[in-house]
Protein backbone atom coordinates (compact mmCIF):
# COMPACT_ATOMS: atom_id res chain seq x y z
CA UNK A 1 0.00 0.00 0.00
CA UNK A 2 1.19 3.54 -0.71
CA UNK A 3 0.54 6.08 2.04
CA UNK A 4 0.78 9.83 1.45
CA UNK A 5 1.92 11.86 4.48
CA UNK A 6 2.33 15.56 5.26
CA UNK A 7 4.90 16.98 7.66
CA UNK A 8 4.71 20.08 9.84
CA UNK A 9 6.19 22.22 7.06
CA UNK A 10 3.40 21.17 4.64
CA UNK A 11 5.73 19.02 2.55
CA UNK A 12 4.36 15.72 1.30
CA UNK A 13 6.00 12.32 1.03
CA UNK A 14 4.88 8.76 0.55
CA UNK A 15 5.83 5.39 1.89
CA UNK A 16 5.26 1.89 0.57
CA UNK A 17 4.14 -0.61 3.20
CA UNK A 18 3.56 -4.35 3.18
CA UNK A 19 0.41 -6.15 4.34
CA UNK A 20 1.68 -6.08 7.94
CA UNK A 21 2.20 -2.31 7.85
CA UNK A 22 5.99 -2.47 7.77
CA UNK A 23 7.59 0.30 5.73
CA UNK A 24 9.40 -1.00 2.65
CA UNK A 25 10.34 2.34 1.05
CA UNK A 26 10.04 6.05 1.81
CA UNK A 27 10.16 8.92 -0.66
CA UNK A 28 11.82 12.28 -0.35
CA UNK A 29 9.76 15.44 0.13
CA UNK A 30 7.38 16.85 -2.48
CA UNK A 31 6.00 20.39 -2.59
CA UNK A 32 2.38 19.26 -2.90
CA UNK A 33 0.13 16.22 -2.82
CA UNK A 34 -0.24 16.11 -6.61
CA UNK A 35 3.49 15.72 -7.21
CA UNK A 36 3.67 13.08 -4.47
CA UNK A 37 0.93 11.17 -6.33
CA UNK A 38 2.96 11.51 -9.54
CA UNK A 39 5.95 10.09 -7.69
CA UNK A 40 3.86 7.08 -6.65
CA UNK A 41 2.82 6.52 -10.25
CA UNK A 42 6.45 6.68 -11.33
CA UNK A 43 7.43 4.03 -8.79
CA UNK A 44 4.51 1.80 -9.80
CA UNK A 45 5.41 2.03 -13.49
CA UNK A 46 9.15 1.66 -12.96
CA UNK A 47 8.91 -1.28 -10.56
CA UNK A 48 7.00 -3.38 -13.06
CA UNK A 49 9.95 -3.38 -15.48
CA UNK A 50 12.89 -2.91 -13.08
CA UNK A 51 15.86 -5.25 -13.22
CA UNK A 52 17.44 -6.68 -10.09
CA UNK A 53 21.10 -5.77 -9.56
CA UNK A 54 23.00 -8.09 -7.24
CA UNK A 55 25.68 -5.88 -5.70
CA UNK A 56 27.12 -8.48 -3.30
Amino acid sequence: MFEVCADSQEKFSFRLTDDDGQTLATSGPYADKQTAAQGIEGVREGASTAHIADLT
